[in-house]
């Protein structure tokens, strides 16, 4: 109980509240951000909505413009979709008319799924190869893992995502290479179409967080404590997991928060090489359409996602440190 008590206590802090209160403001900055640079883009949406080769006629054109509420000025178009949002109304398509909530409700939980399972993949590799690393500092292993990791931060998604296309689903034809199966048709297929993907996702993180594991470790590697506690005779599985990870494990945790945040946003090429039909692809879409309602929909959340992930770290990191919620 009083673990948890502890946890409970800094739920209900002023430390809370005020991360809580940063994130809103933060969110709507990035609304009103969102919307201004949306509505700068080049291009009228409404000569791609009606698509024809000639000039159409202006009275049609002004008339799809006050249908779709275009014929606005920008302040007056930014309260009514501000207030929309407050509302859970995000507007509808200007292509198909479609209500963006329920565009991005079907789109996002592929895109959080793909983003999860990379992450986990990321951290279930990436912090037991950093503390290896580090408990062979400056050995054959440790140079390894450091060549691997600095190998894995420089390559490119789309050199990855093409090579493991190339090798599992052309030449080994293991695994298909693009398309998505929904896990209710078939858990299996799902898992199998996931795999590549996910693959591909989680080398980057997966290297920074083996860093970043090796380079928090090592800091803690010598201190007094950890001489204490092997002096005791306890087991260095002991050590590592008690008294060493447990000390450096913010940096590990702040890693591991801003890189979840980034694949939400960065998962633009892995979706277009697999083909997986998540929120990138719906973007790199809406963008060659000038559809303002799905882009600014699609960034909102992503970004709004992004806060949410910092939130949860700084969460964190009261629980880790006490010392954090008084600063």
């Amino acid at each position: 109980m009083g673990e948890w008590g502890e946890v409970g206590a800094i739920l209900l802090s002023r430390f809370l509240i005020r991360r809580l209160l940063i994130s809103l403001l933060l969110v709507l900055l990035v609304e009103t951000i969102v919307f201004s640079l949306v509505h700068l883009l080049p291009g009228d949406p409404v000569m791609i909505i009606l698509g024809s080769e000639r000039t159409p006629d202006p009275k049609t054109v002004e008339a799809v413009r006050v249908k779709l509420g275009l014929d606005q000025p920008l302040p007056t178009q930014y309260v009514r979709w501000l207030g929309g949002l407050f509302q859970r109304d995000l507007g509808n398509s200007l292509v198909d008319g479609s209500p963006v909530w329920d565009t991005l409700a079907e789109r996002l939980p592929r895109t959080l799924e793909l983003v999860t399972v990379a992450m986990i993949l990321a951290t279930l590799i990436g912090v037991p190869l950093g503390i290896l690393a580090a408990l062979r500092w400056n050995r054959a292993t440790d140079r390894i893992l450091s060549l691997i990791g600095a190998i894995g931060i420089s390559s490119p998604v789309y050199v990855v995502g093409t090579l493991l296309v190339l090798a599992f689903g052309v030449t080994w034809r293991l695994l298909p290479v693009a398309g998505y199966t929904p896990i209710t048709d078939s858990w299996v297929e799902h898992i199998r179409r996931l795999t590549l993907p996910a693959i591909t996702l989680a080398l980057g993180p997966m290297a920074i967080i083996t860093r970043m594991t090796r380079s928090s470790v090592l800091e803690v590697f010598h201190q007094d404590y950890v001489r204490t506690a092997r002096a005791k005779g306890l087991r260095e599985r002991i050590v590592v997991t008690r008294h060493m990870l447990s000390n450096a494990l913010i940096p590990i945790v702040t890693v591991i928060g801003l890189q979840m945040g980034t694949l939400i946003g960065g998962s633009v090429l892995v979706e277009y090489i697999f083909n997986w039909p998540g929120l990138s692809t719906l973007l790199v879409t809406a963008l060659g359409r000038r559809d303002y309602p799905i882009v600014q929909g699609v960034i909102l959340t992503s970004a709004s996602l992004f806060i949410v992930f910092n939130m949860i770290v700084d969460m964190l990191y009261g629980v880790l440190d006490p010392r954090v919620r008084y600063s």
